[in-house]
């Protein structure tokens, strides 16, 4: 989708935080799912702004997640690969993790989410133990396994309706027309919960307009069903929701993308 040059700057501005975290051990028992996510990623110096005003808490945007370091016990550091979701029940189900292990270097698993912990200033940090990585099954970037095989996903995902986030993350929405009206522009993942508070919309009103954005549920997007390997769609993404209702939504203005942390201002959310 074309975008004017003012947009893009716009978009690039807020696309940051960083991650790391505090935490719990899991041994064997584990007791106590368009671009790539790298060109879309903001530069540094744009993470660090966003980072240094954004309220500390349990929500990040997912283009702050992907990409970004994790870490791990022993003092040794990971790095988030991806995050996968269940389009249907907004649920974050997995966070592909990137581990050096006793088995190879460079091995992404799928951890699940309620392992990783934040802990002061927002930083994440997942310690397991070598014991519990053996057991799960790992690959290499560029031999992504397909979302349907639950050798490597939990078993109880539906792969069907599992996403990975940085192929919803710039992916455009059409209306039951068939008409585009936007861009998945982001989306808020909230780690406490486990689940995907809303999605960033970037809503294109046409040529003689400005593009806004809005904060709309996951549930208001028919999303196909993954292709067999987890990458482009290969169908429409659809917004079930019609004009006049988005229209009547406020838009978020850019201070608004530093406040996911805000619970006065997350709480509007809540009734759409």
């Amino acid at each position: 989708m074309e975008r004017t040059k003012l947009s893009t700057a716009i978009a690039g501005a807020f696309l940051s935080t960083s991650v790391a975290v505090g935490g719990v051990a899991y041994g064997a028992d584990n007791t106590k799912r368009a671009p790539s996510a790298t060109e879309r990623a903001p530069s540094g110096e744009a993470r660090s702004d966003r980072q240094a005003s954004q309220q500390q808490g349990d929500r990040f945007w997912a283009s702050d997640l992907v990409g970004k370091n994790v870490a791990l016990s022993g003092g040794k550091d990971g790095e988030i690969k991806d995050v996968i979701v269940d389009a249907r029940t907004g649920q974050v189900r997995l966070v592909v993790t990137q581990i050096d292990t006793d088995q190879g270097k460079d091995r992404l698993y799928a951890v699940p989410a309620r392992m990783f912990q934040v802990s002061q200033g927002s930083k994440l940090m997942l310690n397991v133990d070598q014991n519990w990585l053996a057991q799960r099954k790992s690959w290499t970037e560029d031999k992504w396994p397909s979302l349907t095989d639950r050798g490597y996903w939990d078993e109880t995902a539906d792969g069907e309706h599992a996403h990975r986030l940085s192929k919803l993350v710039g992916q455009d929405v059409h209306n039951a027309q068939g008409e585009q009206v936007g861009e998945i522009q982001d989306v808020v993942v909230n780690l406490k919960s486990q689940n995907v508070d809303f999605v960033l919309l970037g809503h294109d009103p046409g040529l003689t307009k400005a593009e806004k954005d809005y904060a709309i549920p996951l549930a208001s997007l028919r999303i196909p069903t993954a292709t067999a390997d987890g990458g482009e769609m290969k169908e429409r993404i659809v917004l079930n929701m019609s004009d006049d209702k988005l229209k009547s939504m406020k838009p978020l203005e850019n201070a608004d993308k530093k406040r996911i942390n805000d619970p006065e201002f997350m709480s509007r959310f809540q009734t759409q």
